[in-house]
């Protein structure tokens, strides 16, 4: 990858490709060497590393064009924070290709721990202790007879929003341990 320039050094063209070069008449050699072309105004453009950066909460970008360091071009990176709705869009869209059958959901409820009881045994024991309403019908019908559970589907949605102690976070840590466990 090449960067050209004009004769203030600003850039003309980026990026650049040799056969740019002999598009536009000049003929070279295969590999020419890196004084030939900056003569011509066209320099190699380093990639670095990329930096380190918290995908949870940053976004990594390359740069749009070079930048001159010393007697180099290099193409950098920007790091972006990421605002709560787009942290919020994100696990939206992470928790809509979340889904696993009723056993490796159960599975990752048991070796889930919390306070030193399995998870799935804290939800079944409320799920019995739910009542006779209708949403606690709908509740137990749903935790017995769900083939597929789904991420974002209604029992999932009743457990986090009738449970204090189940948690979004904790869903998607089970949803994660139960779709692993299909792989």
């Amino acid at each position: 990858m090449y960067v050209k320039t004009d004769k203030d050094g600003r850039i003309e063209k980026f990026p650049y490709r040799l056969k740019d070069l002999r598009v536009s008449g000049i003929s070279i050699r295969k590999n020419p060497p890196d004084e030939a072309l900056a003569s011509l105004g066209i320099f190699p453009v380093i990639e670095p590393e990329q930096p380190e950066y918290d995908p949870e909460s940053e976004m990594l970008l390359k740069n749009e064009y070079p930048t001159k360091i010393g007697d180099k071009w290099e193409i950098g990176y920007t790091v972006i924070p990421i605002s709560p709705e787009q942290i919020e869009k994100r696990k939206v869209k992470m928790r809509r290709k979340m889904f696993c059958d009723k056993a490796e959901f159960r599975i990752a409820l048991l070796e889930y721990d919390i306070g030193g009881e399995s998870l799935f045994d804290k939800i079944a024991a409320d799920v019995q202790a739910a009542g006779k309403s209708k949403v606690a019908q709908r509740l137990k019908t749903r935790w017995q007879d769900a083939a597929t559970i789904d991420r974002l589907g209604p029992l999932v949605r009743v457990l986090v929003a009738q449970l204090a102690y189940v948690t979004d976070t904790i869903m998607d840590e089970v949803f994660e341990a139960a779709m692993n466990q299909a792989d």
